[in-house]
């Protein structure tokens, strides 16, 4: 009876180790499941906050570029252009020459930088794409000085001179450009008072027959009109550097 008693004790505690067992490797393998999913949730976040920073980060420096570029573009005209068809004709025209332009809501128009615009504003000088309530030294770049200044102030002729020179080398076809603007003294009565007069040496590009383009020569002689004050076409000379006389248009064709 002792050893029947003592089996049934020794199987009961078997029982009892075996049941603690699989209740044990129970607990291990849900507590492993546990751990696995935490590892996994916290992936999950891991991932979600580095596309979150990554696209942040992206944003914040495409937002960066665009308001350093935007800082550093240049209007072609410093006034901004009213006439809606007059606009779309520019930047159509711009375009053209494959520069990117923005306009911004008031109708300033926007190109990379100053050499661009200058040479953006030659050409629509050159082709008369100006709307005619833009005043000419809003085209020529920012001054309003009075004659007397000039008269006073020869660094600020010479100034002009070259900056009308730069206007002119920005077209195509130019390679280098003097300018030549002689000022009259100015007299008491208007009908004494003789005019401006303004030579101009062009250097065309090698290869280039800048003498056969008439469309182009008018184009330069506008820009010199609108640059200059009170000058008239007869006042011009236009010559190359052989000195050939470019804007006796009798001689040119159409």
């Amino acid at each position: 009876m002792k050893r029947i008693y003592k089996n049934k004790e020794r199987n009961k505690i078997r029982r009892i180790v075996k049941l603690k067992k699989a209740n044990k490797s129970s607990i291990l393998r849900k507590h492993s499941k546990n751990r696995l999913i935490l590892r996994n949730e916290l992936k999950m976040i891991w991932l979600i906050s580095f596309v979150v920073i990554a696209v942040v980060v992206i944003v914040g420096v495409i937002i960066f570029f665009n308001i350093s570029t935007s800082s550093n573009l240049v209007t072609v005209f410093d006034v901004p252009i009213k006439d809606k068809a007059a606009l779309n004709r520019i930047v159509l025209r711009i375009n053209q020459e494959g520069i990117k332009t923005s306009v911004t809501p008031d109708g300033l128009i926007l190109v990379a930088d100053e050499i661009t615009a200058r040479r953006m504003r030659a050409i629509l000088i050159s082709e008369d794409l100006i709307p005619t309530d833009i005043e000419p030294w809003v085209i020529f770049n920012k001054y309003r000085w009075a004659l007397i200044d000039f008269e006073r102030n020869i660094s600020f002729q010479l100034a002009q001179q070259m900056m009308i020179a730069n206007h002119i080398k920005a077209i195509d076809d130019v390679d280098d450009a003097k300018v030549y603007i002689a000022w009259p003294k100015k007299e008491l009565f208007l009908s004494d008072q003789k005019p401006v007069a303004v030579s101009v040496i062009i250097t065309p590009k090698p290869g280039i027959y800048i003498t056969r383009n008439r469309k182009q020569i008018e184009g330069i002689q506008r820009l010199l009109k609108i640059a200059i004050e009170g000058l008239q076409d007869e006042n011009i000379i236009i010559l190359d550097n052989n000195a050939v006389l470019l804007n006796n248009f009798g001689n040119i064709a159409e």
